[in-house]
């Protein structure tokens, strides 16, 4: 607190910049840091509240001292003891909860502490006497659930305990951790509350991190990537400033004299590095003034050509940058690359296996912290689950020795590290794993359902309502209703999985019930409704005397079986959630595709079914292939069970012109019964040769690229390519196990078709690898490329100078050296490494890996399938890709993979193109070479969003600019038009009608001279890397244009709406109508003053909005974000709607009148009217229909909206002044001779007011 003797704080601007903190009447006041000139210290009095000498008097510091222990805490930071150098703490500004200590890299937590230090720290607190209470960085996220640490690294997710000297006590509906001092507990408190925070840290000054050597980053601030450092001079006389700037150090280390960590931070780095006493280094010092009035004492140091110098003390100083030091203070800049997570569940062993490329980009808390913590729900509440380093391969620096020019990718070497996760039951559980980048942002895995007992235990959500007769505290007093539901269901196990809701006479309560099915049905699902009818009845029966009910209870992994009525009976089987499923009748929509219904809901909560998606087309005769593939799914081509993989394929695609969606999906269903057949060794199936199944692809992928869409909603084209890897991974084997001999004798197995090939290959037998498509012609089949095997020993040189290559790919030999034999071979397990076989197959289309819901991506090359049968498919090394582009971008293209699973939350989408573990190495000449570290299949992908094909796009885009160039002159043009005639014209330019015509014109025409400047002129813009983006320079520029165009965009839509107004009074209310005499006054006010009040909001709230995000298509200065949304969508859209309103009310007016009045009106008149229903069109701006169309990326749509939006002006000028009689009269009057003034009625193409 100040008082009146005190003297305030000041900081000088003289020199080194130092404080002087507020101060009672004393002398001999020193600076914080010290201050020094001349080796003398500086001081100062405080008198009377008043500071002597005054600031501007006290001579400029040359020096600043401030000493330092590194063995202690850093500035700004406490020790828990004297004694105790092991953890430092900080206290924070008084506020609500919101996540203390998150982002300032403090790990640890209070429970980490001894119960000495405990003490300590408690004490310390208490003769500080800033506050009994303080925040702490954890949180109980729902009612009843844990509180859990919310502190990134080790700690992150983990439950606050008590232990025997630190008690834990939550208070109900408060959910914030407070540590109460006095009490030595810590409570849970309303989180608006206002109190410090306490953030701990160990004090290790540095932490792990990529930094070069000799280089170190710091804990205590933010990781934004900057390592410190001490470079040395390599000439023995030192180097100057610039010197080092130019041979060593680009940037040198930045420091502030108020500053104390940064300077605390230098003096830790010249103890590491060993910097010798009394030696000085350069650094970049950020807080020095050569402003003050007297500083003739450095009139010899050349105009002041200062930088800073410090010292291993962390002392500060001032010298000529000509003079010469043996070492600078350096920082760099260490890239971190983006970290990515693959989580992935092994069926066979049990266990969870998480990849992690990059792990450097992860924070980490120490050298063992891991940087990922992996959490499970099969305990109930959320809990942390052990992450152990998986033998097969350790966390290093992975780089690919087949390509020896390219070791790096982006300067970085590619980093893998795998973890396995053991499971915490054999329960179905969720599980899941988080880390946080070196920015704390949060990254996180998909969440894996796991259900390692299979059909044997199933798991059902149960919501249940308890009536309670007293408060509950705490969720421990609930363990009791888990006891009596395990009783009464004869459960497996009962776990209260949340709360989810709670007054004063009851809880709202979710529950999972694991129970033992029982194997009475030979339909799974009817086992699963029969274990759910009896826990409904024992519900029924048992919990009401307990004040328990049960108000839902589903599946956690299944919709069940079900019969659907909505217009005929519908059979739906066992479905998993996030799944679609079709129904067991034939029941096929118009796009030939069967009615469809998702399972809707999640693991947690539950199943139930969606809504049936499509009616029943009863008028449908299905083709003869249909009736073929329906009745063998349902059993009744028993004759083609054994031979449904070659005859029946053969049959089915003899005639792809009459496949259908339904026809696609029916044969995925058939492949999949065939194979579950054979897998279960029921009947013996016959797989074919390779050539068959090769051939049944290559039809497959010749189908209607919309047919095989729609069917992947139903996951159709995802089980047939997993079939086809199946069927060709079982004749691989039974060619290496029964025909040896023969292989040994020949290189490899090989079929090829024009649009699918599959090459078998034995590498120890014939060292072949790989596979190289030369293009020779023009033809694009595969039946006429050149075939090239490749080898393990292949080098990428050699596969570069293959004369027009296509695609390739190829498995190096440090790929086979260092595979992991899996016990769940999808066929047999290869024990032996002389029987590995390896399957390569390309695609020549991207038909049967199709994105159902979104299109982000775009394939742009052949793709290519690698698998290695017997063997984990997660690599050590990886496979390279090479291929060509179809076509050709210099960015926004990526190396991308399939992924079978499910995308989306729960599962919701089959299939999609990831990128994780792929790379793209380098792009030259049309070649795209990637690297990939797993198995499946790859393509090369450009990113829709952001790149316009230029084999039409282009095309297009010239010429919708040359017809809307056109457009806006000839529009320009006409309003010209109509002004000159007003102009000369003074008796018609007086009209009402014709004052609404000038502004509505006026308006129009803002926005047609901004597109034509913008088409013409884009010095504004500059463009690198494909990409647009406003120059700096020209920012405000941008800002100004962009708002005028906002303005004017608006104002020409208001005085269309106004204009559409005053046609609905003449034309539908034509009495009883008056006009003030203000009424002109009154609608420009409307028009051209309500638009400023958005253009304005918009500029107050964040002027940015109207600068544009860099992009490859878009060169216009316009509103962003919800600006665009709020200031322009959202009202002219309004406007829109009211003018196609009123349009159709004026034609049904017109169209009235027309029939009403026949024998009396006037037929001219009559047709003029009819005239003007067209005129209407483009008058009330209903062409921006055709813009609002537009979005749906049909060209037509544009083409439609450039023809007639910018030809608005121009028809206005057709129909006022040509077509009008009485404006054509004056002009002809004008031109000729005075005529007879003809035709005295008023002009059917008139704006009247009156």
């Amino acid at each position: 607190m100040t008082t009146v003797q005190d003297c305030p704080e000041e900081i000088s601007h003289s020199g080194i910049s130092v404080k002087w903190k507020q101060s009672s009447l004393a002398d001999h006041i020193e600076s914080d840091p010290q201050c020094y000139r001349n080796q003398n210290l500086i001081t100062r009095n405080c008198t009377d509240n008043v500071w002597k000498p005054p600031l501007e008097a006290v001579e400029p510091c040359l020096k600043v001292v401030k000493n330092f222990d590194v063995f202690s805490c850093p500035p700004g930071f406490h020790k828990i003891s004297e004694k105790n150098n092991d953890y430092c703490y900080q206290i924070g500004q008084p506020s609500q909860w919101d996540y203390p200590c998150f982002s300032s890299g403090a790990a640890s937590v209070i429970s980490d502490l001894s119960e000495l230090e405990l003490n300590s720290l408690l004490q310390s607190l208490v003769s500080m006497n800033i506050s009994r209470y303080f925040w702490l960085p954890g949180k109980r996220h729902k009612l009843f659930n844990p509180a859990v640490w919310n502190i990134p690294g080790p700690n992150w997710g983990r439950r606050v305990k008590s232990n025997s000297y630190l008690r834990y006590r939550t208070i109900f509906l408060k959910n914030c951790l407070l540590l109460d001092v006095q009490q030595r507990v810590i409570i849970t408190e309303t989180c608006s509350n206002i109190y410090p925070s306490l953030c701990f840290y160990i004090n290790e000054f540095y932490h792990p991190s990529k930094c070069p050597d000799g280089y170190y980053a710091l804990r205590f601030q933010l990781d934004n990537g900057t390592c410190f450092g001490i470079e040395s001079s390599d000439s023995i006389n030192g180097w100057t400033f610039d010197e080092f700037i130019t041979a060593k150090c680009k940037n040198p280390m930045n420091v502030s004299s108020l500053n104390a960590l940064s300077r605390f931070m230098f003096k830790k780095i010249a103890e590491l590095s060993k910097l010798p006493n009394e030696i000085w280094c350069w650094l970049k010092f950020t807080s020095y003034y050569m402003a003050s009035k007297n500083n003739t004492f450095l009139e010899d140091l050349e105009e002041h050509n200062l930088e800073g110098i410090i010292d291993n003390a962390g002392t500060l100083g001032l010298m000529n940058k000509s003079r010469h030091l043996s070492c600078m203070a350096c920082e760099t800049q260490v890239i971190y690359l983006e970290t990515e997570l693959m989580f992935e569940y092994n069926t066979v062993d049990n266990n969870l296996y998480l990849t992690i490329y990059y792990p450097s980009g992860l924070w980490k808390y120490n050298k063992t912290d891991k940087g990922v913590q992996c959490f499970s729900d099969a305990n109930g509440f959320v809990g942390v689950i052990n992450v152990r380093e998986l033998d097969l391969f350790q966390s290093k620096q992975i780089i690919s020795e087949s390509i020896a020019s390219n070791k790096v990718i982006n300067g970085n070497a590619v980093e893998k590290v795998i973890y396995v996760i053991n499971l915490v039951t054999d329960r179905s559980a969720q599980y899941w794993c988080e880390g946080h980048t070196t920015n704390f942002t949060l990254i996180s895995t998909n969440k894996i359902v796991v259900n390692p007992r299979g059909n044997d235990v199933h798991v059902f959500s149960v919501t249940v309502e308890y009536l309670i007769l007293n408060e509950i505290e705490d969720e421990t007093e609930l363990n009791s209703v888990i006891l009596l539901l395990t009783t009464i269901f004869n459960a497996n196990k009962v776990l209260l999985m949340d709360i989810l809701g709670y007054n004063k006479n009851s809880i709202l309560m979710l529950f999972h019930i694991h129970v033992v099915l029982e194997d009475t049905h030979e339909d799974y699902g009817l086992n699963i409704i029969e274990k759910l009818n009896f826990i409904k009845n024992q519900a029924n029966l048992h919990l009401p005397q307990h004040n328990l009910t049960v108000l839902n209870i589903s599946s956690s992994l299944y919709c069940l079986p079900t019969t659907s009525s909505d217009t005929i009976m519908l059979d739906w089987d066992l479905t998993s959630i996030g799944q679609i499923s079709a129904p067991k009748q034939f029941c096929l929509q118009s796009n030939g595709l069967p009615v469809k219904r998702r399972c809707l809901g999640s693991y947690l909560y539950g199943s139930n079914w969606g809504s049936i998606d499509g009616i029943c087309d009863t008028a449908y005769k299905p083709s003869t292939t249909t009736q073929f593939l329906y009745n063998f799914l349902k059993g009744q081509e028993p004759n083609y069970t054994s031979r449904f993989i070659t005859d029946g394929l053969n049959f089915v695609l003899n005639d792809t012109d009459i496949i259908i969606p339904a026809d696609i999906y029916y044969l995925s269903m058939s492949l999949r019964q065939v194979l579950q057949i054979s897998h279960e060794q029921e009947i013996f199936i016959d797989m074919g040769y390779i050539e068959n199944i090769v051939w049944a692809m290559d039809r497959m992928m010749t189908l209607d690229c919309e047919y095989l869409r729609l069917a992947q909603t139903l996951n159709s084209t995802n089980v047939i390519l997993s079939s086809v890897n199946y069927i060709i991974e079982n004749i691989a084997y039974n060619n290496l196990t029964l025909h040896r001999n023969i292989l040994e004798n020949e290189n490899y197995q090989i079929a090829v078709k024009p649009n699918f090939l599959v090459q078998i290959s034995f590498p120890e037998l014939n060292n072949i690898t790989g596979i190289a498509l030369s293009k020779n012609t023009e033809s694009d089949s595969f039946n006429d490329m050149k075939i090239i095997p490749l080898y393990k020993n292949t080098t990428l040189d050699y596969v570069q100078s293959i004369v027009n290559l296509e695609v390739a790919t190829w498995v190096p030999e440090n790929v086979i050296n260092t595979l992991i034999p899996n016990s769940n071979g999808s066929v047999q397990n290869y024990t032996n490494k002389k029987d590995i076989n390896i399957i390569l197959s390309l695609f020549h289309t991207d038909a049967v890996f199709p994105e159902v819901n979104f299109k982000e991506h775009a394939i742009n090359s052949r793709i290519v399938g690698v698998t290695i049968p017997g063997f984990i498919s997660n690599l050590e090394y990886p496979v390279p890709l090479i291929f060509r582009e179809f076509n050709e971008s210099s960015s926004n293209k990526f190396c991308g993979y399939w992924d079978f699973k499910p995308h989306g939350p729960f599962n919701n989408n089959p299939g999609a193109w990831k990128n994780e573990g792929c790379y793209l190495i380098r792009s030259e000449d049309k070649l795209t070479v990637c690297e990939c570290y797993h198995l499946t299949h790859f393509g090369q992908l450009l990113h829709i969003s952001d790149y316009n094909f230029p084999s039409n796009n282009k095309i297009h885009k010239r010429a919708l600019n040359i017809i809307t160039l056109i457009g806006c002159f000839l529009s320009l043009g006409g309003i010209a038009g109509i002004w000159i005639t007003a102009l000369i014209f003074g008796n018609w330019r007086k009209k009402p009608g014709t004052k609404v015509l000038l502004q509505l014109s006026t308006s129009i025409a803002f926005p047609l001279l901004f597109m034509v400047v913008y088409d013409l002129d884009n010095t504004i813009f500059i463009t690198e890397n494909d990409e647009h983006f406003v120059d700096e320079d020209y920012r405000t520029v941008c800002t100004v244009l962009g708002a005028i165009l906002h303005y004017s965009i608006l104002s020409s839509f208001l005085w269309m709406l106004i204009a559409a107004v005053l046609q609905f009074v003449r034309y539908v209310r034509v009495l009883g109508i008056r006009r003030s005499p203000t009424f002109m006054i009154k609608i420009s006010i409307a028009g051209w003053g309500v638009p400023i009040i958005p253009v304005t909001i918009t500029l107050i709230i964040d002027p940015s909005n109207y600068i544009p995000a860099p992009s490859q298509t878009r060169e216009i200065c316009y509103p962003q974000g919800f600006a665009l949304i709020f200031g322009i969508i959202m009202p002219v859209g309004v406007i829109l709607i009211i003018n196609v309103i009123l349009f159709i009310l004026v034609l049904h007016a017109i169209s009235r009148n027309s029939d009403e009045g026949t024998k009396n009106m006037d037929m001219d008149l009559v047709g003029a009217q009819l005239r003007l229903s067209v005129f209407l069109f483009f008058l009330l701006g209903l062409t921006w229909v055709f813009g609002i169309l537009s979005f749906s990326k049909n060209l037509l749509w544009s083409y439609l909206f450039c023809l007639t939006s910018t030809l608005q002006g121009f028809v206005l000028f057709i129909y006022f002044i040509i077509c009008d009689p009485v404006t054509r009269k004056m002009w002809v009057a004008l031109v000729k001779s005075p005529a007879s003034r003809g035709n005295t009625r008023n002009s059917i193409t008139s704006l009247s007011v009156t």
